[in-house]
């Protein structure tokens, strides 16, 4: 299976402001066909949405 993957960035990569939630979150309740993805090391230790540090999460305003 291939997939082609695109997003759109705002600025330049910073490592500094990388972050994420860990793809099971069980908060999230999201029925993932897989139960055992290929992750990096990186992308295993995220938290949980709620353990995110609120100046990780994105801001958004009114236009």
């Amino acid at each position: 299976e291939t997939a082609v993957f695109s997003y759109k960035c705002t600025d330049f990569y910073n490592p500094a402001t990388e972050s994420g939630i860990i793809w099971n979150d069980p908060d999230l309740n999201i029925d993932w066909p897989i139960k055992e993805p290929v992750l990096s090391p990186k992308d295993a230790n995220y938290p949980g949405l709620k353990d995110l540090p609120p100046d990780k999460l994105p801001h958004f305003r009114r236009l």
